[in-house]
């Protein structure tokens, strides 16, 4: 079985057409004013110096040579032999928080999209683990269900808002319960959940539904959202201007991370807590409690194993470029010293 593990290299081809149509200009030019000036084997019988094939000799190694280098770059392959592999992961939800306070600004640009960046480096990090999203306010929703399709969860991901979700609150304790009912299997080994909230849970159950994940095995990990300064809220005002939530004296709401709350929660179903900063270091400590869960087997695949060829075509490139650039257009003595057709004198 052969391929090329870089396909889109071979484009680099296309940049043969130019100097093939410059060439071909070249030698029409040339023969229209060698037939102008008389007759063309008298004309080259004038230069007996000049080679008659050495200009498309040497166009013809500059192509070839190129072209291998080109498909150099593009590494052939061929298949040696191929393995079934089984691939082994766990089943993890990110439950993420939409809530109205999710798009406080004090995280830049703001929290939900800082949080969507994170899931997205999230998946790109993780392995085999099959990935299910959950939003959440004041109720939750599967907004996709678990799945190693590292392309569509992004998908998903990107179509999260915060305002998908009609009821506003946020309720910790259901997007637990959603997760614990979306596992395809009741048993919690293999599985866990993280969730990515401001913590600011409006009713108040979040431990009972940790507590009721710890008793399955599920493991839930939280990763704080915002400043625990607090920040106001955007949204858009009655005179349709932009302004921030208001309380019924007109004064700001601010929106504050509970780490508290997130940390109980964490706590409580064997998890950690992060708050999310830059989210590198986050995101590596994150990475490194998902690979200790324990796995299981998700599915098989066939593998292929492949071995590089490249440099047999780069190395053919550089000898055909190298031949090229010393070879002259003169013609070589001793081709001049041979005269096949030439009279010999006879004796009288």
């Amino acid at each position: 079985m052969m391929r090329l593990e870089h396909p889109e290299y071979l484009y680099g081809l296309l940049l043969l057409i130019l100097p093939a149509l410059a060439f071909l200009a070249y030698v029409v030019w040339r023969e229209r004013v060698l037939g102008k000036h008389g007759d063309k084997q008298l004309l080259m019988a004038l230069m007996p110096e000049r080679s008659k094939y050495k200009v498309y000799i040497k166009f013809v190694l500059l192509v070839l040579g190129f072209s291998a280098l080109v498909v150099g770059m593009a590494n052939p392959q061929i298949g040696k032999k191929v393995e079934t592999v089984k691939l082994k992961g766990a089943d993890v939800f990110v439950a993420i928080d939409v809530s109205n306070s999710m798009s406080a600004e004090d995280l830049k640009p703001n929290r939900i999209s800082r949080a969507k960046q994170f899931v997205s480096r999230l998946v790109e990090r993780v392995k085999n683990d099959r990935i299910g999203l959950i939003v959440f306010a004041g109720h939750s929703y599967v907004q996709m269900p678990l799945t190693s399709d590292k392309a569509a969860t992004k998908i998903f991901l990107n179509s999260i808002t915060t305002d998908m979700v009609p009821t506003q609150g946020t309720s910790l304790a259901e997007a637990i319960r959603m997760a614990m009912e979306s596992y395809s299997e009741e048993d919690g080994k293999y599985k866990a959940l993280i969730i990515l909230s401001d913590g600011e849970d409006h009713e108040g159950e979040a431990l009972v539904a940790a507590e009721e994940a710890e008793e399955m095995g599920v493991v839930i990990h939280t990763i704080g959202i915002g400043d625990p300064k607090g920040a106001p809220i955007p949204m858009m005002g009655k005179n349709g201007k932009s302004d921030f939530k208001r309380d019924t004296d007109g004064s700001i709401v601010l929106t504050k991370l509970n780490e508290l709350a997130l940390q109980q929660v964490a706590a409580t179903a064997n998890g950690k807590y992060f708050r999310l900063g830059s989210g590198t270091e986050e995101l590596d400590f994150l990475v490194e409690e998902l690979e200790g869960l324990e796995k299981r087997e998700l599915s098989e695949k066939q593998v292929t194993d492949y071995k590089s060829y490249y440099y047999l075509f780069v190395l053919i490139g550089f000898v055909l470029l190298i031949l090229e650039f010393l070879m002259a257009e003169r013609r070589s003595k001793w081709i001049r010293g041979l005269n096949l057709f030439g009279n010999q004198e006879t004796k009288a």
